[in-house]
């Protein structure tokens, strides 16, 4: 995995996790996905981002990656109150802001899956009732190559940005 967060954030390295799931690549191969945590704290808040390398897993033990960096989890909690008074006045009094990634795997009788990387965004503005929130969806397709060599490929089927009404 990177050794930097590369988003221009100041953000430090929190470690490195295998997310307890196995994901099809096909009818015989799976992958797991490999999370790197960046975070960082401040007073009345914080952040943190993870992204993900899904690793390809091998009966003789090798492994490739499949999909590197993909925003795996976020969220940034920030404070907009200050004094006693501001809590006794407003109900919600932190900006915040959390994503999180849902996979759609396809199976479309090719050799390997199509995936489908499915981002939901939460904004949740202070001072802000709760069924104000904002959701969006940012959704992405894949299309894997028929092998995983030195030549393989991920090609980009479609990208889109689509608004998620409340539920």
């Amino acid at each position: 995995m990177k050794d930097s967060f590369d988003d221009g954030e100041d953000l430090s390295d929190s470690g490195i996790n295998i997310f307890p799931a196995l994901y099809p690549l096909s009818k015989t191969q799976n992958a797991v996905a490999l999370v790197q945590k960046w975070s960082t704290s401040y007073s009345g808040g914080g952040k943190e981002m993870d992204q993900a390398d899904f690793i390809m897993l091998n009966e003789d033990g090798t492994y490739k990656t499949v999909f590197s960096k993909i925003p795996f989890y976020s969220k940034e909690q920030i404070r907009a109150c200050f004094s006693d008074s501001d809590y006794a006045k407003k109900s919600h009094c932190s900006d915040e802001h959390w994503s999180v990634l849902n996979i759609s795997i396809i199976d479309n009788s090719a050799e390997f899956y199509s995936w489908g990387f499915i981002t939901k965004s939460y904004d949740w503005p202070s001072f802000v009732d709760k069924s104000k929130m904002k959701k969006s969806i940012d959704k992405k397709h894949y299309i894997l190559s028929k092998t995983w060599g030195d030549k393989s490929k991920i090609q980009l089927l479609c990208e889109n940005r689509l608004p998620l009404s409340f539920l």
